[in-house]
């Protein structure tokens, strides 16, 4: 998924820490979260409820997660892509002042 983002020109952290979650896969800007799971880390029942708890935990601090399978991002690249430019056009990976004055606005 960061070779995809990076080939088109989105710029993306990579293993971010983030508070009360832990280390992140990708980070956009200031709040979109992508993580990309393959079925080999991902497919007994103590992960996908780890990954759930995570997801939970991102979205009470303000951010946008965006969970995808690895198939996704290797067959399905340019939906990807078309979904994750939408949301940059509409500025959703920026904190906004609605999540500056609730306090959301810090990520470490």
């Amino acid at each position: 998924m960061r070779l995809l983002l990076r080939s088109v020109g989105i710029r993306v952290e990579v293993q971010v820490q983030i508070s009360g979650v832990g280390r992140v896969d990708l980070l956009v800007g200031d709040r979109l979260v992508i993580e990309t799971d393959g079925r080999e880390w991902h497919s007994d029942a103590r992960s996908f409820a780890d990954d759930k708890r995570r997801d939970l935990a991102l979205v009470e601090r303000g951010y946008l997660v965006l969970r995808l399978s690895s198939a996704q991002v290797m067959f399905e690249s340019e939906l990807v892509l078309d979904v994750v430019r939408r949301l940059l056009a509409r500025g959703e990976h920026r904190w906004a002042a609605r999540h500056r004055r609730a306090g959301l606005a810090v990520h470490l």
